[in-house]
């Protein structure tokens, strides 16, 4: 999960109840009803572009395919200027499945959303989702009173209308969405027409614990629910999951992933992530890159380095930290050498380990997450174990210098390593006992 679930819902229950029954009435073919209730609650919403999707999807079911392909044009780029991405990309979805046109749509995308537009923002929003009425909803939908054939015009001539359709983007910017936006034009191009919309049923499970993922899945709709132990966080849309099972140090997911009802998502395959990779040359290094930002920024906000600082600080001393890759069987610090800065281990496992004479013992296993070289940096003792990497790894990495001059700005983070390093000095003594100890060959 590479973007923050939460526990609250964004629709109320009664809105919530509303898309439901929509929902339900297309589903079962019961078109009337569905049109009804639309109809009767279409100015009630600041923003009815989830009801003209939902006319778009009732016509296509009518056989009225160049209509519906209209108002879904409509719809994805209204989405698309008002920053909810992965509700576009479904709707240029729906238009591919009626045979209508779309480059010019990918085009727009593409524009708002690559690497090098100017209209992405740094710092992602809120995403909103559909916001609720500003009136009350009537769910008796027992107007209008017409025949079938004038709803459907009805419905249509309401669709239709360019009035609310947001045509630029606002001035405040658009939130990037997630991996597509480290791509530049051609590309995200190329993997919009790769990736597939799909509709998942309810209580289906879409990714479990302890599988590694081979494929990226995008949230459209909030109607999915990650899991762990006995709690559970509503998935907002555009939320990325699976990306933990790519690059050199992929792990298993945490989470079970399940669906509450029928929800909307756009996934890659395994197969098309392979053949991207193969076409555009680079795009698993940006899947691994991407990975790391997430990785850092869930560090930022709830590492014990961090957490004391403000926003602002913390991503000031982050942009210190310069990432290194390293194989198994590197040892970035060495026994009775001389730290040569901070490290944060982001990917992978390293282990602590003391030499003396023809013994060695293995004092910790290191995790994402964990720092070392704070014993030297700040004592200006040799370094009591040196640690070496048991798996390729990603680290994070400040150099002695920096961490001086960060420590004399921000005193939590002098604190803080002042802290490690009595806490593993003295987990060091206490775990050299001789039964511990394994002879080495």
């Amino acid at each position: 999960m590479e973007n923050t679930a939460s526990q609250n819902t964004t629709l109320n229950s009664n809105t919530s109840r509303f898309f439901i029954m929509v929902d339900d009435a297309i589903e079962s073919g019961n078109l009337v009803q569905a049109l009804r209730l639309i109809l009767s609650n279409f100015s009630k919403f600041p923003d009815p572009a989830p009801l003209r999707e939902r006319v778009a999807q009732t016509l296509a079911k009518k056989g009225r395919k160049q209509d519906a392909i209209h108002i879904l044009d409509l719809v994805a780029r209204h989405y698309a200027n008002a920053g909810h991405p992965s509700r576009s990309l479904a709707a240029i979805k729906q238009i591919e499945a009626l045979q209508g046109p779309t480059h010019v749509l990918e085009d727009h995308f593409s524009t708002l959303y690559s690497i090098k537009s100017t209209y992405l923002i740094d710092e992602p929003s809120d995403f909103k989702e559909i916001p609720n009425p500003v009136e009350e909803l009537d769910l008796n939908a027992k107007e209008p009173q017409v025949n079938e054939q004038e709803l459907v015009n009805l419905a249509l001539e309401r669709a239709s209308q360019n009035h609310g359709i947001l045509t630029v983007p606002p001035i405040n910017g658009l939130p990037p969405m997630p991996l597509l936006s480290l791509l530049p034009f051609e590309a995200l191009r190329r993997v919009i027409k790769a990736m597939d919309y799909e509709l998942v049923l309810g209580a289906q499970t879409l990714l479990k614990p302890e599988d590694t993922s081979e494929e990226l899945i995008w949230t459209v709709s909030a109607n999915l629910l990650m899991r762990h132990e006995d709690e559970y966080w509503r998935i907002p849309s555009c939320a990325l999951l699976g990306l933990n099972g790519f690059g050199s140090v992929a792990v298993p997911n945490e989470f079970m992933v399940v669906s509450t009802r029928s929800a909307e998502i756009l996934r890659l395959t395994k197969e098309q992530i392979e053949e991207l990779d193969r076409e555009l040359g680079d795009f698993n290094n940006r899947l691994a890159t991407l990975r790391r930002h997430a990785l850092s920024e869930r560090l930022m906000s709830s590492h014990p380095l961090f957490t004391s600082l403000g926003n602002t600080e913390r991503r000031e001393l982050m942009e210190q930290f310069i990432g290194v890759h390293v194989d198994e069987g590197i040892m970035p610090i060495k026994q009775n050498g001389s730290s040569p800065g901070l490290f944060i281990l982001l990917d992978g496992q390293a282990d602590v380990v003391r030499n003396d004479d023809n013994w060695e013992i293995t004092i910790a296993t290191l995790e994402p997450g964990e720092v070392f070289g704070e014993i030297g940096l700040v004592s200006n003792m040799p370094s009591t174990s040196g640690v070496v990497t048991s798996s390729p790894c990603v680290l994070l990495f400040l150099g002695k210098d920096q961490f001086e001059q960060y420590a004399l700005k921000y005193p939590p983070v002098a604190k803080y390593a002042a802290q490690l390093a009595s806490e593993r000095i003295r987990e060091s003594d206490e775990s050299l006992s001789a039964e511990d100890l394994v002879e080495i060959d």
